[in-house]
């Protein structure tokens, strides 16, 4: 039997850091690389979430800290880049919390059946650390026994659920520290209370490449995010989170895409985190909400494209094969061709015009303007092979504006497209054949 955890390595290896109060311990740790963690002495978190005294965690293809606000002392070892930093916002982010948490208390006491708590839309420029502000106020809201509304419109982030989707779940446990948010049944095994989340499938890695897909599918995630915070009084007085992609405020369509994102979800507070010019913009634009400034983090790295597709390649192995703790074994099927109805999301430009995208430029046989479509219907061949394709609640016969605003149920990998024997192998996350249903082709592929 060998040996893990600290146990794999000799004293030796094995570093002590004596963290100062108010400070954090930085680091960077690659996708080849291990780095190995445990809690000594005092108390620490990462992210909002409370590191336990004595257990080993593990990090892979993470830049991340960890904070203490009385001081603690921990051990590693593995090969990571790491430094203390004794400037952070995170004092600054508890007072946001603080506000969030008076906000939800007010709306508690309220008499009024239909009160609310605090929504919050997170926005600014790439790499500003907009994600990491997210897990630090729902940890913080979740300590207080809140069951926040987690919303993620960034469809290159894998929250609950492959690249692509865009994702809407209450928060009701504490998140895991290893691998940030966790998991959900549509995105693989997790240790902590799964996820229940509900996915709409935008597909693209840019809200810019088919913006009205988008604001489509933010509709549909905003009406059930309503519908479920009408029905649960713990959800609705804990409010929402929203964590918005910077292409959403980077003004290239006049910011139409957030003004429908905060009417959509009824935000009341915007946060904007490191960019004084956007701050600025969104305070005149949005004269009846409350707009806050919050400074970007020291600490925050700037990840290239590379180290995005590394990660996201990380996510969808991860949602097939699981993690090295608690391990998956997915279920290869072989399928003809004719059985499979494959749908492949548009691409367009926010000032193309989308007619020019459908067959005779938009019109039908007797010269009239068809309804704009954001999915088009492809016949299966090779270009399938190492696709990853999602499986969304519709019938096969639906047409596209049907299939386009049904919700995820799952994620399949096209490990092979043979157009000779006119078949495809098709990996399974669990047992059983491929369902009767439509499946998405996007922008996402993994190659094993």
């Amino acid at each position: 039997m060998s040996l893990t955890g600290f146990q794999s390595v000799g004293p030796e290896a094995i570093t002590k850091v004596e963290i100062p109060a108010a400070n954090e311990w930085r680091f960077e740790v690659d996708l080849e690389s291990k780095l190995l963690v445990r809690l000594i002495h005092g108390n620490a978190e990462i992210f909002g979430t409370e590191l336990a005294r004595g257990m080993e965690y593990e990090f892979t293809g993470q830049h991340a800290a960890i904070y203490t606000y009385k001081g603690c002392t921990i051990e590693y070892a593995g090969n990571v880049n790491e430094y203390l930093a004794d400037t952070t916002p995170m004092t600054i982010f508890a007072n946001l919390h603080f506000a969030l948490e008076a906000q939800r208390s007010q709306a508690q006491s309220s008499l009024a059946a239909s009160a609310s708590g605090p929504r919050l839309l997170v926005v600014g420029p790439p790499n500003s650390g907009k994600s990491s502000l997210c897990k630090i106020l729902v940890s913080y809201a979740v300590k207080m026994g809140r069951y926040p509304m987690l919303v993620n419109l960034d469809p290159k982030e894998s929250v609950y659920s492959p690249p692509g989707g865009l994702v809407a779940a209450p928060i009701s446990h504490i998140l895991d520290i290893e691998t940030g948010w966790g998991s959900s049944p549509a995105s693989g095994p997790s240790p902590l209370h799964p996820k229940q989340p509900l996915v709409y499938y935008y597909g693209l890695n840019n809200i810019h490449k088919n913006p009205k897909h988008f604001r489509e599918s933010t509709e549909l995630l905003a009406t059930g995010v309503k519908r479920r915070i009408a029905e649960d009084k713990h959800v609705r007085i804990s409010g929402m989170i929203v964590d918005a992609p910077s292409a959403l405020t980077d003004g290239s369509d006049s910011y139409e895409s957030c003004e429908k994102v905060v009417n959509d979800l009824g935000i009341t507070a915007i946060a904007v985190v490191g960019n004084e010019r956007l701050y600025s913009e969104l305070t005149r634009r949005f004269t009846g909400l409350t707009v806050v400034r919050l400074p970007k983090s020291g600490g925050v790295v700037d990840n290239d494209d590379t180290w995005n597709r590394k990660i996201q390649r990380l996510c969808l192995q991860q949602y097939f094969y699981g993690v090295p703790r608690q391990p998956l074994s997915p279920y290869t099927v072989t399928v003809r061709f004719n059985n499979l109805t494959v749908w492949r999301v548009l691409e367009r430009g926010s000032g193309e015009n989308y007619n020019d995208y459908l067959p005779g430029g938009g019109e039908d046989d007797e010269g009239t303007q068809t309804e704009e479509e954001v999915l088009t219907k492809i016949e299966p061949s090779a270009i399938l092979q190492n696709c990853v394709l999602a499986i969304v609640n519709a019938n096969p016969g639906d047409p596209a504006n049907i299939v386009a605003k049904a919700e995820v149920l799952g994620y399949v990998h096209i490990s092979e497209a043979d157009e000779t024997r006119h078949q495809a192998k098709v990996l399974l996350p669990v047992p059983g054949g491929l369902p009767s249903r439509p499946l998405i082709l996007a922008d996402w592929q993994y190659h094993e």
